[in-house]
């Protein structure tokens, strides 16, 4: 299994099925898909066969690049399926919508933001993502499936593993076409990768009752997907390694989905001991325990039996309160600053400093210390401003956040007092 959503930063105030084809089908004649049809063979975009490109509604034009199959079109949908099958060691299927089509239906397309990635970067293409002596291993985990053991300490904020995007799909896509269609799509995206990436994407874990290789791809992106952003456009990502991480609701691992590389990188949330299980968040961590129980319920067909939910009823009550004060605090936050008072204001966010802290509802506290140092700042408390804003730097450098646009924040950490002279 893997995640659907990254925890979100709430509190953070600043701010191609009726195809024809040109010619007779013979030995080596690329055709435009489906892929997964026994009568025909994979594109995998050979200049000479670009004459065999078929019509469509997206009204593609006879020339492909960067991608190494020629997209698939159905003319029953606005939608088409992008594949790079060499895109680092697995390849990468895309559904989204064509930059030529997007313009005649009033939408945006993502589409070339990725073709500007490849042709303008070929090494992020033909990089594989190689981890020597990586801090982990999948094993069988009882009750669980697979899962992620830590196979030596991790000290918090250590990437643990890289891992790449095989199938990138928009969120939307499933209401735009019908189940049928959607199905041959998927099935065709996840045909088109690299026959390893095809193999470790078809095998990774299922959820449905419903067994039969037709709705298999389906199945597996319903399962395992991440929610990312692509281009401006909200799509669903699968990525084959961190998926076989297992939730948790105190999660031991943070997600870092990097669309510059369509990577996700795992970074300790907290120090891991040798033989600890690398959990992350399926759903929110602001969640109460009962909301969380039906979302992993509903969502992914499983009650979680994770530390934090086997506990004590009291100390699951006392998380829940620690967790609605959260909630309650940053709302008070909000207003009492829109009413001026930015004293009352301090005390509420430390007091949602203190809360993050015992609950562990983020992995990192960069971005709350930098508003209480801007805080600070705004009722002439330099002291505190700069302690916090050293904090505030601490934090984003040890979880390599970046620091760009903020060299003022940089400047007020130098003046902080250091702890054994404060």
């Amino acid at each position: 299994m893997a995640i659907l959503t990254r925890p979100t930063q709430a509190l953070v105030y600043a701010a191609l099925l009726t195809h024809s084809v040109l010619a007779t089908t013979i030995t080596n004649t690329c055709l435009p898909g489906p892929f997964t049809r026994p009568d025909q063979v994979p594109c995998l975009g050979d200049p000479s066969l670009l004459p065999h490109i078929a019509r469509g509604s997206a009204a593609l034009s006879t020339s492909h690049p960067p991608w190494t199959h020629i997209p698939f079109c159905p003319d029953q949908t606005d939608y088409c399926v992008f594949t790079h099958n060499a895109f680092h060691q697995w390849g990468v299927s895309i559904l989204g919508i064509p930059a030529a089509k997007a313009k005649t239906v009033n939408e945006t397309s993502s589409i070339p933001f990725v073709e500007s990635l490849f042709l303008s970067n070929p090494g992020l293409i033909t990089k594989k993502l190689e981890q020597k002596d990586p801090p982990f291993e999948i094993i069988d985990i009882p009750n669980k499936g697979k899962g992620v053991i830590a196979t030596r300490n991790i000290k918090r904020g250590t990437v643990i593993m890289v891992d790449q995007a095989v199938m990138l799909v928009e969120t939307v896509f499933p209401q735009k076409v019908t189940r049928p269609l959607g199905r041959e799509m998927l099935n065709e995206g996840m045909a088109r990768l690299s026959e390893e990436g095809s193999e470790v994407a078809r095998a990774l874990a299922r959820s449905g009752k419903v067994q039969d290789e037709i709705s298999r791809a389906e199945d597996i992106i319903k399962t395992n997907a991440f929610s990312v952003t692509l281009g401006g456009r909200a799509y669903m990502a699968l990525f084959p390694l961190v998926s076989r991480m297992n939730h948790g609701c105190r999660p031991l691992a943070m997600v870092n989905w990097d669309s510059e590389t369509l990577t996700n990188t795992i970074k300790a949330f907290r120090d891991i001991e040798e033989g600890e299980e690398i959990t992350v968040s399926y759903s929110d961590l602001g969640m109460l325990s009962t909301e969380r129980l039906a979302v992993l319920r509903s969502r992914w067909g499983f009650t979680c039996s994770c530390e934090l939910c086997s506990s004590s009823e009291e100390d699951l009550a006392a998380s829940d309160a620690r967790r609605k004060r959260f909630n309650e605090l940053g709302v008070k936050v909000i207003r009492t600053l829109e009413d001026g008072d930015i004293e009352k204001a301090i005390g509420y966010h430390r007091e949602v400093i203190q809360a993050i802290q015992e609950e562990q509802l983020t992995p990192h506290l960069g971005d709350y210390y930098e508003v209480a140092a801007r805080l600070y700042t705004a009722v002439g408390d330099k002291k505190s401003a700069a302690k916090f804003a050293r904090f505030a730097v601490e934090e984003y450098t040890g979880f390599g956040k970046g620091l760009e646009g903020k060299e003022d924040l940089q400047l007020l950490a130098k003046k902080a007092v250091p702890a054994d002279e404060s």
